[in-house]
């Protein structure tokens, strides 16, 4: 599964799961990905038979990182993009993290 989950990001390098005593687990995935795009937040699994969910994703070891515009390569005061500040409620938030 982390094998088809990675390759939404890029190219899989690796892919390992982890079960914990409480009957839960989560996959860890070495990718690849074009820090020319934005990462993504993460992605709807499953079937609409049998019920979809969302897989938030978390990202480790990323140099610079934009959490206005989701790049690498810069931080949000180097940013250029204006249009990527989420509007709800009245109130913003970076689409990509605090």
């Amino acid at each position: 599964m982390g094998f088809k989950i990675g390759s939404c990001l890029g190219k899989v390098i690796d892919s390992e799961v982890f079960e914990c005593r409480e009957k839960w687990s989560f996959l860890k995935i070495l990718v690849e990905v074009d820090v020319q795009k934005p990462l993504l937040t993460g992605i709807p699994v499953g079937r609409r038979k049998d019920g979809v969910s969302w897989v938030d994703f978390q990202y480790e070891k990323l140099p610079q990182f934009c959490y206005k515009c989701g790049r690498v390569g810069h931080d949000e005061d180097m940013c250029k993009d204006n249009n990527c500040i989420v509007v709800e409620e009245g109130s913003e938030r970076k689409e990509y993290g605090p």
